[in-house]
């Protein structure tokens, strides 16, 4: 096999369609989320965690809009890669690309539809039993069970009683 076809068949093998690639990034949404929302919970009832901030940054409404924002940042970026990229040679730095782009296909409609489906994607999981599963059961293990989440912030006086904060879960409420 010569080489030319060699690399024409690797820039093949690494196209993704435009819907391949929203589900991937989805899926790669939700795997952050669930990541972010559970990282640290062990710290609540160490001296690591000791700022009331905190329970506003981990709250997992705040935790979603934020990603999904950065998400929606991160599509278009990687969407103007692709459209831009130079598909006659094969760049193994650079092996993305969406498949109608390589056969110079316009997808502005397609694209916008994209990320309204994206947000929707995201926005039905976190309405799902599952999600509601998912924050109950933290909720359980690391709270108080099914009404938000428990604190201790660093006081002067080190009675535990007074430096108790309790944060409600806005997504049971």
């Amino acid at each position: 096999m010569s080489e030319i076809l060699r690399l024409q068949a690797l820039l093949l093998k690494n196209l993704k369609s435009l819907k391949m690639w929203i589900g991937s990034m989805i899926h790669e949404l939700i795997a952050e989320y669930l990541h972010r929302i559970t990282e640290h919970l062990d710290d609540v009832n160490s001296s690591k965690f000791s700022h009331a901030s905190h329970a506003y940054a981990r709250d997992p409404k705040h935790i979603a809009e934020i990603l999904l924002e950065q998400y929606l940042v991160k599509l278009d970026q990687i969407y103007f890669k692709s459209k831009n990229k130079n598909y006659s040679c094969y760049d193994p730095k650079d092996k993305f690309g969406l498949s109608e782009h390589f056969y110079h296909q316009d997808l502005r409609e397609e694209f916008a539809q994209a990320k309204e489906n994206f947000k929707q994607y995201f926005q039905n999981f976190l309405n799902s039993k599952l999600h509601k599963e998912i924050i109950q059961r933290l909720q359980e293990k690391y709270g108080k069970a099914g009404s938000g989440y428990q604190f201790f912030i660093e006081s002067v006086v080190p009675d535990f009683a007074s430096m108790e904060f309790f944060a409600p879960n806005p997504l049971l409420t």
